[in-house]
């Protein structure tokens, strides 16, 4: 190993002392020859192999001190690397988030570090999407959009793997809560492709996120809108009650699930003045609330009853509960009678 060493001398009479002399152990500075692969994406991490020489330092066993990027204006010291020999490192992570640019790739051992690298490491630029057609779909059936953009490809402008290990798309999703995924169409271009929106997503407004080999746009300049329709209802039953007492119901319609697997309705409201809004009902079905409990209503008539998920509120229509007042006596006659005998 490097360092400086003193020089003693043993014979018959002895032992020499130390600091009569010293030697100099040195070793030449590290090279790197070749990088794979020879570039990534700003927006992912890549794991490089790094060949070259000197990685052991003249020893048995690694004298690797540092792996670096000569990023500007401070070296990134990469936290993840092994010298397997002396002539190659396998494993060093480059974090995602680095500059685009081309970049030397150096190596610190006793010895000193590189000036340079034979072969430089690119970084490239992350996909974008800057259009979507249409911008509006409804999520109660599929959809086919088309995508805009930049990086599609990986960054080198064919489908398929390359030499490098770039990969084309990998996915499109939505940044809704579950992320999504669109099926990707066939033949897509570096800038172009052809996505199928599922039925089934809660309409919303969403960034399009492309992810290829070079990562994924954290945004998308445009938006998609997913849109579902208002509700219809069309029963109710029972269809009448009294001023009395509450009254449970069920509501036919449809559009109750919004376009999704599971209930989406936000509120039953009866259309008294103001509004009676009910707080406790259950959406069995895309078809079907029950156990609709409306509370009291004071004034007879005749009241439309609504549902409201994400796309609006089902307009008036045969869903109507008629309200009655119970029946009232204001007279009997004769008005009293004896215990003794009926009549």
């Amino acid at each position: 190993r490097t360092g400086t060493y003193n020089v003693m001398v043993k014979n018959s009479m002895g032992e020499s002392g130390m600091g009569g002399a010293t030697f100099t152990v040195t070793t030449p500075p590290p090279t790197v020859s070749g990088l794979s692969p020879v570039w990534g994406g700003a927006g992912i991490s890549t794991t490089l192999t790094i060949s070259g020489t000197g990685y052991f330092g003249g020893t048995g066993s690694s004298a690797v001190a540092r792996v670096m990027v000569a990023t500007s204006p401070s070296q990134t010291t990469l936290a993840f690397y092994s010298a397997v020999s002396d002539t190659g490192i396998t494993g060093a992570v480059l974090p995602a988030g680095m500059a685009v640019g081309t970049y030397d790739v150096l190596v610190e051992t006793p010895g000193g570090i590189n000036a340079a690298s034979a072969v430089k490491f690119t970084v490239k630029p992350r996909t974008t999407v800057t259009g979507i057609s249409p911008l509006i779909g409804s999520n109660v059936g599929n959809a086919t959009i088309s995508i805009a953009g930049t990086q599609f490809l990986g960054g080198d402008n064919a489908q398929g793997f390359s030499m490098e290990g770039e990969k084309d798309i990998v996915a499109i999703k939505f940044d809704d809560a579950f992320g999504s995924a669109l099926t990707v169409l066939p033949g897509y271009g570096a800038a172009a492709v052809t996505a199928v929106v599922p039925a089934g997503i809660r309409s919303g407004t969403y960034n399009v996120k492309v992810t290829s080999g070079l990562g994924t746009n954290p945004t998308s300049s445009v938006k998609y809108i997913l849109t579902t329709p208002p509700p219809a209802a069309a029963s109710i039953s029972p269809n009448w009650g009294n001023t009395l007492t509450q009254t449970t119901i069920t509501l036919f319609g449809n559009g109750f699930y919004g376009g999704m697997s599971s209930p989406n309705v936000r509120s039953i409201q009866v259309t008294t003045f103001p509004t009676t809004f009910v707080t406790a009902y259950s959406a069995v079905s895309d078809t079907e609330i029950g156990q609709i409990a409306v509370p009291v209503i004071t004034i007879p008539g005749t009241y439309d009853v609504k549902a409201v998920n994400d796309g609006g509120t089902s307009p008036a229509g045969a869903a109507k509960l008629a309200i009655k007042a119970p029946p009232e006596v204001t007279a009997i006659a004769p008005q009293y009678g004896s215990n003794s005998a009926i009549g």
